[in-house]
């Protein structure tokens, strides 16, 4: 099981790689996204750590590029603590931000976590769900709005969509969200959920500041509806 390491400081590097290792993984390092990809093509990750110092856009940027690239969890080792660099990190699909100084041993925790929460039953066994114009097709983790490109979803961001549209119309609450996405017990939050709803909302939806496949109900969850979608079609 390979975990993918990114960093612009060779000592950072080795210290991850020597985590990994005491996990019984094994470590793909590289110091830029091309050798990363380069590198998991042949042996792909089950997940990826980055860790960037020169700049919260530059992080932004990588994580942003990997959850393009990768169907895997990422976790962002920060040296900014303050609540906007990590919402921006969060916002660039990041499932987990760690900030430095950190614990060798909550980062080998937190890595076990997310492989766990993100091995579960393989896509590929799920049926295929269509509702309304939108269709998710769990082998390839891809969703389809009307006859548009096929765009790729990260695990969780799977997991929500399936999730909403195998309960498509139906209000679930915020709670129950984050006890089947992130599992139970395990380190989701509503911020999380939030943030990924966010990012969810930017691959779906024509303007996500006015969504109507994802709605929100305040104080309640999330619902998925296509009905409006549908009236346009007609």
């Amino acid at each position: 099981m390979d975990v993918l390491l990114i960093g612009d400081d060779a000592r950072s590097l080795e210290l991850l790689a020597f985590i990994v290792r005491q996990g019984h993984w094994v470590p793909l390092t590289a110091y830029t996204l091309d050798k990363a990809l380069a590198a998991q093509e042949k042996s792909p990750a089950r997940l990826a750590v980055v860790e960037i110092n020169s700049s919260v856009a530059d992080s932004v940027a990588l994580c942003q590029a990997l959850k393009q690239k990768l169907l895997a969890p990422v976790i962002v080792i920060s040296p900014w603590n303050d609540e906007a660099s990590q919402l921006r990190l969060y916002e660039a699909g990041a499932d987990d931000c760690i900030l430095r100084p950190y614990s060798p041993r909550i980062l080998e925790k937190k890595i076990r976590v997310l492989l766990r929460l993100s091995g579960g039953a393989p896509p590929a066994t799920l049926s295929s769900l269509e509702s309304g114009l939108v269709s998710l097709n769990p082998e390839r983790l891809t969703v389809t709005i009307r006859s548009r490109e096929p765009l790729r979803l990260g695990p969780l961001e799977f997991r929500l969509l399936y999730i909403l549209l195998s309960n498509s119309g139906r209000v679930i609450p915020t709670n129950d969200l984050i006890d089947k996405v992130w599992g139970y017990g395990g380190e989701g939050s509503r911020d999380l959920l939030k943030g990924l709803v966010s990012r969810l909302r930017s691959k779906l939806e024509p303007d996500s500041r006015l969504p109507h496949y994802i709605r929100t109900v305040p104080g309640v969850g999330y619902s998925f509806s296509p009905a409006e979608d549908e009236r346009k079609e007609q």
